[in-house]
């Protein structure tokens, strides 16, 4: 780890609501495939107090969607972010589709069929 990313680091840790330190580290093991880092990365950026609007935590919550379902093949867990986002906003129709197309690749129809319906 170079001693950037260390610093960032150290201060996404002392305050996991800071956006720059997160969006940084964000950029940083999306890029390089770090899932690992990047999922645990994300539950303690929402967890912070005041982090982000219902809006931008749902966002947050999609992509998190994606990167467990692209890099770690967990589709539901990844649905679970997906419902999370709906639930924080109703609207936000990428994590509709993704639940969606979810209910469907796993025999969900009934789901899928309430999604299309809402």
């Amino acid at each position: 780890m170079t001693a950037n990313l260390t610093r960032l680091r150290e201060r996404f840790d002392a305050d996991p609501a800071d956006r720059a330190a997160f969006d940084a580290l964000e950029e940083h093991h999306f890029v390089a495939g770090d899932w690992a880092a990047l999922i645990p990365l994300y539950e303690a950026h929402l967890a912070a107090p005041g982090a982000r609007s219902a809006a931008d935590r749902a966002r947050l919550l999609f992509r998190m969607g994606q990167a467990i379902e692209d890099g770690l093949g967990d589709a539901e867990r990844a649905a679970h972010a997906f419902r999370e986002a709906v639930a924080l906003d109703p609207g936000f129709a990428p994590a509709v589709r993704r639940l969606r197309a979810l209910a469907v690749e796993t025999g969900g129809f009934a789901d899928a069929v309430a999604l299309v319906l809402r």
